[in-house]
């Protein structure tokens, strides 16, 4: 629920409608600007205004060469000044009174709450850009004394940030002032199935003066079938009938004069909450958060490396053969796909369905199964027979891996069948073992017992 291209003007004018903010409410403010010597301006490289936890921050400057990095507190009453202010100067004004020219036109975007228990609000998502964007171009690394330090100013700006994930220097949020101001409207609490044939939504913040209805559509799978449904809300309850038939729904929470205030979204694919309620998480898949989530956050080493979803017979499903060969050539180790090379747990859910729209079945969990079954059936066609493994599922953080688990080679060197490649692991990377390495492997190889090694002899 994006509106682009929206004059400063606009904006400001929705951030004035009475009843959706708190102006007490209190945000934090992270930035990281460019300052040029030559011509003398400052750049601005990205900014984030959003609400965190409790802890403010105090206002900071930290200044590494041309890379200064901001820190301030301010409250949502505040935010709104400083956008008036710039739709009659186009310029922001961000910590410490350094002013950044932006824009004539911002976009503005809607944000869902999630489920009660997360404490994420409905919230806008305003992104202003500036006139002059600052890169980062500086090498590292960046050590000054008295300042914490780092290896480069991208790394700098992904701690200082805390924008996840972020995508370093082809991040397309560069150059952008993001201000996330949380509604104070009411808002979508907890939906429920009371029964295949029933949704329960709770209200949260239902006000006195501003009506509001739950309104939405239902939709089968072949979308054949179409059923929209309106109720106002009198209580902080409404139930809405369910179709036998639906397998999609949209949810829209709107005011009386027309300004939705948060939706849902749930089809097979994708969700616009953490927790699903149509398509609930897969029983028997492993739930191992604290374990799996230490394991990630230690990030990749010889024995540890994450991967997007590899769709079966696809060039980049190679190099999974390769890295359970290196693995299997050194001390065994796990690949989570579903985690980013920077440790984001990103999940598999939308893939499973694509890649198995015709052959995986009709679930989650179905789909899961076959391409589990898939993944080991191509990787057995593809490496030696001393190489032990499994495939499987689990969830951290409600989001599904898929993890291949490859045990040390028992006859080692293992190898490619179809290429004859033999690879190893260097640290965190997957690279053709050298001839020394096979001799090598080929030296510690735990030797294979046959009859007679298990023969007593008698007499």
């Amino acid at each position: 629920m994006n509106e682009s291209n929206m004059p400063l003007r606009a904006v400001v004018q929705r951030l004035n409608t009475t009843g959706l903010f708190d102006d007490q409410t209190v945000i934090n403010g992270s930035l990281a600007v460019s300052h040029r010597s030559s011509p003398a301006r400052d750049e601005l490289i990205l900014a984030r205004y959003a609400v965190g936890d409790d802890r403010q921050f105090y206002r900071s400057n930290q200044t590494h060469g041309e890379l200064r990095l901001m820190r301030e507190t301010i409250s949502v009453g505040g935010i709104r000044r400083r956008l008036a202010e710039a739709a009659e100067s186009v310029s922001f004004e961000v910590g410490d009174g350094l002013k950044i020219e932006v824009g004539e036109n911002s976009s503005i975007e809607l944000l869902p709450s999630d489920d009660p228990q997360t404490g994420i609000c409905a919230r806008y998502e305003i992104r202003l850009s500036a006139r002059h964007r600052g890169y980062l171009s500086q090498a590292g690394p960046l050590v000054a004394y008295g300042l914490p330090s780092f290896e480069s100013p991208e790394q700098a700006v992904r701690a200082w940030i805390g924008l996840r994930p972020f995508h370093g220097s082809s991040d397309a949020r560069l150059g952008n002032i993001l201000l996330e101001v949380p509604l104070a409207a009411p808002r979508l609490g907890t939906l429920a199935l009371e029964s295949e044939q029933m949704m329960r939504i709770t209200i949260v913040g239902l006000p006195s003066e501003t009506p509001v209805e739950v309104t939405g559509v239902w939709q089968s799978g072949d979308a054949a079938s179409i059923e929209q449904f309106a109720h106002k809300v009198l209580g902080d309850v409404v139930e809405i009938p369910r179709p036998h038939w639906a397998v999609q729904v949209a949810i829209w929470l709107v005011r009386a004069d027309s300004l939705i205030t948060d939706f849902y979204f749930e089809s097979a694919n994708r969700c616009s909450r953490s927790r699903r309620i149509l398509y609930p998480p897969i029983p028997e898949a492993n739930s191992r958060d604290p374990e799996v989530l230490a394991q990630i956050l230690s990030g990749e080493g010889e024995g540890l490396e994450f991967k997007p979803f590899l769709k079966p017979g696809s060039d980049k499903f190679s190099e999974l053969i390769k890295t359970i060969i290196g693995f299997s050539n050194k001390r065994g180790g796990s690949i989570y796909l579903g985690v980013s090379d920077h440790q984001e747990i990103e999940g598999v859910e939308k893939e499973l369905w694509d890649a198995g729209a015709k052959d995986g079945g009709n679930t989650l969990e179905e789909r899961t199964r076959w391409y589990c079954a898939l993944v080991r059936k191509l990787i057995r066609d593809r490496v030696s027979k001393g190489i032990d493994f499994r495939v499987e599922s689990c969830r951290v953080g409600g989001k599904l891996l898929l993890v291949v688990s490859v045990e040390e080679g028992k006859e080692k060197p293992c190898s490619d069948v179809i290429t004859n490649d033999v690879w190893t692991r260097r640290g965190a990377n997957t690279v053709r073992a050298s001839v020394d390495e096979i001799k090598q492997m080929i030296a510690s190889a735990v030797p294979v017992r046959g009859f007679f090694d298990w023969v007593r002899p008698t007499g």
